[in-house]
Order: structure tokens, then sequence, then C-alpha cells
């Protein structure tokens, strides 16, 4: 019985969000440690993100690469998560071959110095959105669009950043467009009928 309520007490107080992404090491002592985030971006991942990268900055060989498999999430938590990127040391952000990185989590992965993406199909965008009453509203242009642009200019520079937030805004909150980037500057629709 004693065992039960310790149980229920553990629980309660380590509970969070219930569909919080995962970010967890992935450290193999050869190479540099890779922080992976997959599922949905919840705001409380921001906090966990920054407590990780706490952690691993104190070491000798710092975190530099984050992978990403998510189907997106709070847009808030996504912009808190790539403007921490966009400003410090040069970021690798990689989409794994199997891995599909969709709507807020595109924003991560734009955020970083070095994006890359195993399978050029793999990054998804479209217009931000709110649910209200079970419906998606699109959001407000005006406020959004400066904060990704600002956001993405450090590692995409104005005119690529420019060009990702014209693409999302050029896409309903219904769709998906898969983006690539073009062999100049700049990122195009590569499909736009594909769905995650």
């Amino acid at each position: 019985m004693k065992m039960f309520f310790l149980l229920a007490i553990i629980i309660m107080f380590n509970s969070g969000d219930l569909y919080a992404a995962n970010l967890w090491l992935d450290h193999d002592g050869v190479y540099p440690t890779i922080l992976r985030i997959e599922g949905e971006i919840v705001p409380s991942d921001y906090v966990s993100f920054k407590k990780i990268i706490k952690q691993e900055r104190k070491k000798v060989f710092p975190l530099h690469v984050i992978q990403l498999s998510s189907p997106g999430g709070d847009l808030e938590t996504a912009i808190k998560i790539a403007s921490y990127v966009s400003k410090q040391s040069p970021f690798t952000t990689i989409i794994g071959s199997n891995d599909k990185c969709v709507s807020a989590c595109a924003i991560i992965f734009f955020s970083a110095k070095y994006p890359i993406s195993i399978d050029n199909n793999a990054v998804g965008l479209h217009q931000p959105y709110s649910v209200v009453n079970g419906k998606l509203v699109p959001a407000k242009k005006t406020y959004w669009y400066k904060r990704i642009i600002t956001v993405l200019t450090p590692s995409q520079g104005k005119e690529n950043a420019r060009s990702l937030a014209d693409l999302m805004w050029s896409i309903s909150p219904e769709n998906i467009a898969w983006v690539n980037k073009n062999a100049g500057n700049g990122y195009s629709i590569m499909d736009k009928n594909r769905i995650y």
C-alpha cells in the first residue's frame, strides 16, 4: 500500500504536458552528442530544451547537432527554440531519412546555420493557425510573419527568411507544402499534395 501512494506522488509531481515532444540525447561515445526532438512541440519543451543545452554546453565537446522528427505543434515554443539555435554557436539541424519535420518544426530546422535534410522532400510548411471552436483560423500575418523572418534571418539571410515566410503564407492551414532549397537561393514547393 505504501508503494502505491509513493508511486502516485511520483506521478503527480513528475507529470508535465501529456503530449510533449521527446527530447533526448544520443551519444555513442564516438561522435558528438545529438539532441533528438521527436513528437508534437508543446510549451514545456522550451524549458526542457534549455536545460539540456545548458548541461551539454559545459562539456569539452558541446552539443551542436539537433535531429528533428515532428509533426509541428506550438509555434511560440518553436520560435523560442529557433531563436536560441540561431543566436548561439553554429548548430546543425538534421532530418533523418525516415523523419519528417512539419509546421512549427520547420522553423527550428531552418533556424540552424547548417540545416540538412537526408530526404530532400521532408520539410513541410503551411500557414500558422489556431483552432477556435473546432475550426482552423489562420494566424494574423502582421505578427507571426515578422517574428518568423526575424528568427530565420541570422541563419538564412533576409531574402531566404522572407522566401520561407512567403511560402508558409501561400499554403492554407489545412494543407502541407513539401519544400526544398533551390540550387541557388530561396526555397520552392516540391509537392503540395503529399500528406505527412
